[in-house]
Parts: structure tokens; C-alpha cells; sequence
């Protein structure tokens, strides 16, 4: 979908990865990692030669260091993979906002009711973006701008994927709202 048109929408999408992209990037870090890797064996031989007589003392040693590597990168990815849920979930909103965008065109709305709809979707953005700003106050929740859908459209399709859209919108915003909350209470 071209930009113009997922901001136009208020869209969300801030997802510009391509699996190739991906793939191509988690070659990078497997390289670089197999070269670190290569560079510390590379070096664990040479200290071997120098130190023979404490070759077991070096063992352990290795051990020790190994296992706090590991435990710093568990500890690491722990936060990853908690923020790459977070983000997967957020992701399946913002697809299901697409979806329902692409929706819409596809009835091929009169020009008029694009922006009828364009508004609504922009005042439902701005008031849920507020809320996600002032989450620790409970009361800007219910400050929320006027955002009902009004009889206005010709068919109950265009309707269903109006309302459908903003309960999207909202139900994103909760979820924010819910990590922001989180967050928090650590």
C-alpha cells in the first residue's frame, strides 16, 4: 500500500521488513558471530601452547567464562523475546488495520464518503494516541472525541468495515495501554 495512503488512512505501519531483508540480515549476525567464534579458538590454541602445564586450570577457566557468556545471552534475549511478542502483537492489529483499508477501497466509496471516513479514523488516531501518552490517568479513557459511525453510508458494508476499523483502533490502543501499564508495575 503507498505511503500517501496508509497516512492518509492513519495507518500504522512502520513494518518496511521483508523476509529477505530479515534473512539477509540474520546472515550478517551468524557471520559475525562464527568469526568472533573462530577469533577466540584462534586464540584458546595459542594460550594452550604458551600455558601447557595448566592446561586443566585453563579448562575450567573456559568453563566458567562459557557459562557466564551463556547466562549474559539468555538474560538478553529474555528481553527480546518479551519485546518481540509485545511487537507481534501490536503487528496483527496493524495488519488487520490494513486489511480493513484495503477493504474499504475495494467497495469503492464515492469520494465523499472516503472522507467522512478518513475523518472519523483521524479523530479515533489522535484521541487513542492521547490516551496511550496519559495512561497512568485513567480518566483520559473516557475524554475520548465523539467516533460513532453515522447512517450516512449507502451500504452496511462500508459501515460494518467502518466500526470494525475502530474497534481495531481501539482495542490496539488498550493493548499499549496494557504493556505501557506493565511496564510500570516492574
Amino acid at each position: 500500500m503507498p505511503k500517501d495512503t496508509t497516512r492518509i488512512n492513519s495507518i500504522n505501519w512502520a513494518y518496511p521488513r521483508t523476509i529477505e531483508n530479515l534473512n539477509k540480515r540474520q546472515t550478517i549476525i551468524q557471520n559475525k558471530l562464527k568469526k568472533i567464534q573462530h577469533q577466540l579458538m584462534m586464540h584458546l590454541k595459542q594460550e594452550s601452547f604458551i600455558a601447557r602445564p595448566s592446561i586443566s586450570k585453563s579448562i575450567d577457566l573456559l568453563n566458567h567464562i562459557d557459562t557466564a557468556i551463556r547466562e549474559f545471552v539468555q538474560q538478553g534475549q529474555q528481553r527480546l523475546r518479551t519485546m518481540y511478542g509485545k511487537q507481534k502483537l501490536i503487528f496483527e492489529f496493524d495488519h488487520n488495520d490494513l486489511r480493513l483499508v484495503k477493504s474499504l477501497y475495494n467497495l469503492n466509496p464515492t469520494n465523499e464518503q472516503l472522507l467522512h471516513v478518513q475523518k472519523l479514523w483521524r479523530s479515533k488516531v489522535k484521541a487513542c494516541k492521547r490516551a496511550i501518552q496519559q495512561c497512568h490517568d485513567n480518566s483520559s479513557l473516557h475524554n475520548q472525541p465523539n467516533t460513532e459511525v453515522t447512517t450516512d453510508f449507502t451500504t452496511c458494508h462500508i459501515r460494518s468495515i467502518v466500526e470494525a476499523r475502530l474497534i481495531n483502533i481501539q482495542q490496539r490502543t488498550n493493548q499499549i495501554i496494557q504493556f505501557k501499564m506493565n511496564s510500570f508495575k516492574k
